[in-house]
C-alpha cells in the first residue's frame, strides 16, 4: 500500500514541477482502465509530456501506474492530424503484482481523439511485439486532460 502512495506522490510531484506556464500546454494527465478486454481489469493513472512539437509530429514521453504496482515508462513519436493522434514506441514495463506480459521491454501503440481543446479519449495496446515466446499483450482505455 505504501509503495502505491509513494509512486502516486512521485507522479504528482513530477506533474507539479512540469506545471509551469512554459510546460503546461504540453502536459496531459489521464486515467482509465487497464487490461480492459479481459475479465481482470486494473485502474491506472498516467501522464504524457510532449518534448518537441512540429506541424504533425512530436516526441512524447510518459508513463502510467496501476493499482497492482504495475508501471510503464515510454518514449516515442506521436503523429497528430486535426483531432486524431497516434503514437508508438518502446518502453519499460514493471509487472508488480499484476499482468505478466512476457518481458520488461514492451511497445505501446496508441490512438486517441481530442473531444475538446483540453479533453481527449484514447485506447492503447501494450505488447512485446513477439520478442518473447510469451506475448499476451493487453489493452487500455482512458480519458485525458491537458492544457490546464
Amino acid at each position: 500500500m505504501y509503495r502505491k502512495l509513494i509512486k502516486l506522490s512521485i507522479l504528482t510531484a513530477m506533474s507539479s514541477v512540469l506545471a509551469t506556464e512554459q510546460f503546461l500546454p504540453h502536459l496531459e494527465i489521464y486515467t482509465g482502465g487497464y487490461n480492459v478486454l479481459r475479465s481482470e481489469n486494473y485502474f491506472m493513472v498516467g501522464l504524457n509530456y510532449t518534448l518537441k512539437q512540429y506541424d504533425y509530429f512530436s516526441v512524447e514521453t510518459g508513463g502510467f501506474i496501476s493499482d497492482k504496482d504495475m508501471y510503464y515508462l515510454h518514449i516515442g513519436p506521436r503523429f497528430t492530424y486535426k483531432r486524431l493522434f497516434v503514437s508508438v514506441g518502446p518502453g519499460y514495463y514493471h509487472q508488480g503484482q499484476g499482468l505478466d506480459l512476457g518481458r520488461d521491454l514492451e511497445f505501446k501503440s496508441e490512438v486517441g481523439l481530442k473531444i475538446t481543446k483540453n479533453l481527449h479519449i484514447g485506447f492503447f495496446h501494450l505488447s512485446n511485439a513477439g520478442t518473447d515466446d510469451y506475448n499476451p499483450g493487453t489493452e487500455a482505455a482512458y480519458i485525458g486532460f491537458s492544457g490546464f
